[in-house]
């Protein structure tokens, strides 16, 4: 048993130099994205009205593990081996790609607002491996002896977390980007709603596929111009389990000749195993509706704290509802379960 860590400093990210100032950011957020406001409150709008992307070595991580190991010999020369690793990661970059460029930082007028659990994050991973021998039949007739003495039996047993993905804001009606950054609403993250657990309640692998719990999430109280208090990496993707197994058996031929008899079971109980969730920096995108008419529909509250549906006036958003159905998880298709017979001849 030990501890295991590493610190990664200067990794190689990416950054929107055009993006808008902290200052400006609630004027730019209601004023969604007009040429008036990108001519206005992006620095570099001469050039370019979009996103600048500049390479940097600003990204950061550390990774923190227990890992444990067991391993014996007993019976026959049998083996048993146990491994787990708990651990955590945490960076300010998804640590996706060394080259920088799917390590887009969330806002580069502070890293902080990126940092949480990484996109490889997976706290839990536990592996057993048995190689057990039956006995050899020594003293049995020699038939009894060949036929049903010195059989293998091996499994494996592979158990671990899902890895972490973060929520961000899909689409907001009537609102291009609420956060103000210049990067449109899939780079800023909506709020939490105390309570809510992270997998859908209704996720089954028979009629509903949507992992992720919309209802944790919401925009009601979303300050424009800010993130929300959703952080990085709040949520664990589906976990991976499977169990192989094995039956084997040699025979002696002749004193070269020698042959095994093999039968492999790969994911015994043909459990589902799932890809991970969101895109390749870990981001889930979750879309919220809002209806913004008057007489007490309006989405958004101004700065006395009354309902407007206007935009221009407004400093935070309400009456919002998240989609229903978010991040669909496919099965991994080389997980199903197989069965391998193998005859082997080794001369």
């Amino acid at each position: 048993m030990g501890y295991v860590g590493s610190r990664t400093h200067n990794w190689t990210s990416n950054y929107d130099a055009n993006a808008v100032a902290p200052a400006n950011r609630l004027a730019f957020a209601q004023s969604n994205g007009t040429p008036a406001a990108l001519a206005l409150y992006k620095p570099f709008d001469v050039i370019q009205s979009g996103t600048i992307s500049m390479f940097s070595h600003h990204g950061s991580s550390q990774y923190d593990s227990l890992q444990a190991n067991f391993r014996t010999r007993f019976q026959r020369n049998s083996i048993l081996q146990v491994n787990y690793t708990e651990s955590k990661t945490f960076s300010d970059t998804s640590l996706h790609i060394s080259n920088g460029g799917g390590n887009r930082i969330v806002d580069p007028f502070n890293l902080r607002n990126g940092y949480g659990l990484a996109t490889i994050n997976r706290p839990h991973i536990f592996a057993a491996n048995l190689i057990y021998n039956l006995p050899t039949l020594q003293n049995m007739q020699r038939l009894v002896r060949e036929s049903l003495g010195s059989w293998e039996i091996g499994t494996g047993v592979n158990i671990s977390s899902g890895t972490s993905y973060t929520p961000t804001i899909g689409g907001l009606s009537n609102v291009g980007d609420p956060s103000g950054i210049g990067n449109g609403a899939g780079a800023s993250r909506p709020n939490l709603v105390p309570g809510q657990p992270c997998k859908n309640p209704k996720f089954s692998p028979a009629s509903d596929l949507h992992w992720v719990n919309p209802n944790r999430y919401t925009m009601d109280g979303f300050t424009l111009g800010t993130i929300g208090n959703a952080p990085i990496g709040d949520c664990l993707g589906p976990p991976t389990r499977v169990v192989d197994f094995s039956v084997s058996k040699n025979f002696n031929i002749t004193e070269r000749v020698k042959a095994q008899f093999r039968i492999d079971f790969f994911n015994l109980f043909n459990h589902p195993n799932y890809n991970s969730l969101g895109d390749n920096q870990g981001l889930v995108g979750i879309g919220f509706n809002a209806v913004n008419t008057a007489g007490g529909q309006e989405e958004f509250l101004d700065a006395s704290g009354a309902p407007t549906t206007t935009l221009a006036n407004a400093v935070s958003v309400q009456n919002s509802t998240p989609s229903g159905s978010v991040a669909q998880v496919s099965t991994q298709s080389d997980r199903n379960r197989e069965i391998q017979y193998s005859l082997r001849f080794t001369f």
